[in-house]
């Protein structure tokens, strides 16, 4: 079989992976391989390289891979050492690999932001939580400066929380 990146010499790495029901497969020789900057050591930069990298199996001629090896001009830290660490030099690598961060992310994690730790229903009945605190500090601040307005509109909803939290707990 011919690498699907030169289509000149024998393809004798074999990448294939399953994205959302998706098969896509990547046929390297060596060089092309090495190239791209796939370390066969490193499993995560496979699935980067395919997923991330600019690869794409193709029946022709594929295009060339743009695997960026800038370093951070900060840090000195490269793409290529944050994809097999899973870390960045300093906090100037944000913004020096922002254009590729995010696709990087999605292909690691789903998302390219923060979505959190807590399963679904427990995560509301944190948030919940939360707000109780908040709004009872709230609270007290406004009876402290003597706002009594504010400290009704802020007990109402303070009671709308307890309520909800009274219901969560019971289900």
């Amino acid at each position: 079989m011919k690498c699907d990146q030169c289509q000149n010499a024998e393809a004798t790495i074999h990448l294939t992976q399953v994205v959302e029901q998706e098969v896509r497969k990547l046929h390297l020789c060596p060089a092309c391989a090495k190239a791209s900057g796939l370390s066969l050591d490193d499993p995560v930069s496979a699935a980067d390289v395919l997923m991330a990298g600019g690869l794409t199996p193709a029946a022709g001629p594929a295009p060339k891979v743009a695997v960026p090896s800038r370093p951070c001009p900060s840090c000195g830290t490269t793409l290529a050492q944050f994809r097999k660490t899973g870390r960045f030099g300093c906090a100037a690598c944000y913004d020096a690999f922002r254009q590729e961060l995010p696709r990087m992310l999605r292909s690691m994690h789903r998302h390219d932001r923060h979505v959190g730790k807590v399963p679904g229903r427990e995560g509301e009945f944190v948030r919940l939580s939360a707000d109780q605190d908040r709004l009872a500090r709230e609270l007290k601040a406004a009876v402290a400066r003597e706002d009594y307005l504010e400290a009704a509109r802020i007990r109402d909803s303070l009671r709308d929380v307890e309520s909800r939290l009274t219901h969560f707990s019971a289900s």
